[in-house]
């Protein structure tokens, strides 16, 4: 899989333009019956920004995260899973975020 975050971004953009309801709020991960699981667990079905990006590349995380939050706008304080969390926030915010970093 690649670690590249333009190629990433591209591939979380399309998997919820496909299927919106791969995405959640509150935790990196949920299962089945809506219960939290880690992002790498077989289990997984659908996940928050971070955690989408955790389960494609676990090891470069931090990087990757760091390029999503700048394209997004994101201050210092304010991390990735934050700005998903938020009350407001909608998929297709997550997807505009992940297209804007696929083309910057």
């Amino acid at each position: 899989m690649s670690d590249d975050p333009k190629t990433i971004a591209a591939d979380i953009a399309r998997e919820l333009r496909a299927n919106p309801e791969a995405w959640t709020k509150g935790c990196y991960a949920r299962g089945s019956s809506n219960e939290q699981v880690e992002a790498h667990s077989s289990l997984a079905q659908k996940w928050c920004l971070a955690g989408h990006i955790m389960k494609r590349c676990p090891e470069k995380y931090w990087p990757i995260s760091q390029r999503f939050r700048e394209a997004i706008g994101l201050d210092k304080d304010t991390y990735l899973s934050m700005w998903n969390d938020g009350k407001e926030r909608t998929v297709d915010e997550v997807i505009a975020a992940c297209e804007k970093v696929a083309t910057s």
